[in-house]
């Protein structure tokens, strides 16, 4: 959910590899994840449904 909430904060890839001290790749696949599990196509859709949630 982490990721998720950075990724509707606007943040990049980057970004959120930095802020969470991971590397790229493994936010690549996270975001992949968050969007399979909340049905998105993109982040937009995933900062939506997240802004829904709260």
């Amino acid at each position: 959910m982490q990721v998720a909430l950075l990724v509707a904060d606007g943040m990049t890839n980057r970004q959120i590899a930095h802020q969470l001290d991971i590397a790229e790749w493994t936010v690549v696949n996270h975001v992949r994840h968050v969007m399979r599990k909340l049905g998105c196509n993109s982040r937009v859709q995933v900062a939506w449904a997240v802004g829904r949630r709260q």
